[in-house]
């Protein structure tokens, strides 16, 4: 089994949106992959996603009842791919990687196909209209991973 990743700072908007979206996929088309989320920052362990976060998947039929938790050095261990969510969540992980585990570190929007930018920028401080931005820039950024790198062929 496949086993992903995604980091952002407080692990209550970005990366659990996109562990969300990725879930979806995964009981959709029943496949064989496992995805987590998780922050750098331990400011938010234990709490939901962000209402904004949780309004934003519910428009698009999803629930997400994840919980905040900070990324730890068994994550290197136990995952395949981890997606930091921009530079500053990529080099705090990297920071704490002592070159144990296989996984493939690197920032989400590699196998985005209309990268304005290489990070997805936090919508924490912006309105809806950023989580939005964000949902999309997630969606069509997992859904070519799924297609290029493990070629799942996924279309809407």
């Amino acid at each position: 089994m496949t086993r992903i990743l995604f980091v952002c700072l407080g692990n209550i908007c970005r990366s659990p949106m996109a562990e969300a979206i990725l879930n979806r996929y995964i009981d959709e088309l029943d496949l064989d992959l496992s995805c987590d989320s998780a922050g750098t920052s331990s400011n938010h362990v234990g709490e939901r996603l962000d209402k904004r976060a949780l309004q934003k998947l519910a428009e698009y039929g999803i629930d997400a009842p994840h919980r905040g938790r900070q990324f730890l050095k068994d994550d290197f261990n136990n995952c395949d791919y981890i997606f930091a969510m921009d530079k500053q969540n990529l080099s705090d992980i990297l920071k704490l990687w002592d070159n144990s585990g296989s996984a493939q570190i690197m920032l989400m929007r590699l196998y985005d196909p209309n990268p304005e930018n290489e990070e997805v920028p936090d919508p924490w401080y912006g309105d809806m209209q950023g989580f939005e931005h964000v949902y999309q820039m997630l969606d069509r950024t997992i859904m070519n991973f799924l297609n290029e790198k493990l070629l799942i062929p996924i279309k809407h």
